[in-house]
């Protein structure tokens, strides 16, 4: 069953504090696939994480614009505070989901 407005916005403010998706489940009465599905098909309102659950440093579509309006990815890292194979990373990850999504 789908989330309702409200319980989104409870998720969306749990996700962006780096709650397991399984707290987010406990606290909504959800189970943890609607909260995995909500976050897949809401990625705007809730960003990926790395590894370890926490939120990103870098915002990868923020990161892919400011290179595709000239900015270095050296520029890009030191401003977001991370290396520069990070931003090279993350630029390549976006293409790559833009590409899928014109197919």
């Amino acid at each position: 069953m789908p989330m309702t407005t409200r319980q989104m916005a409870d998720a969306e403010a749990l996700w962006r504090r780096g709650v397991s998706v399984k707290r987010i489940a406990q606290a909504l009465g959800v189970s943890e696939a609607c909260v995995r599905n909500t976050a897949y098909l809401h990625r705007d309102r809730f960003p990926r994480r790395s590894a370890n659950g926490a939120p990103r440093k870098l915002d990868y579509e923020l990161a892919y614009r400011l290179h595709a309006h000239g900015v270095s990815a050296e520029a890009i890292a030191e401003r977001a505070g991370v290396s520069t194979r990070t931003v090279t990373r993350a630029l390549m990850c976006v293409a790559l989901e833009r590409k899928r999504r014109k197919q």
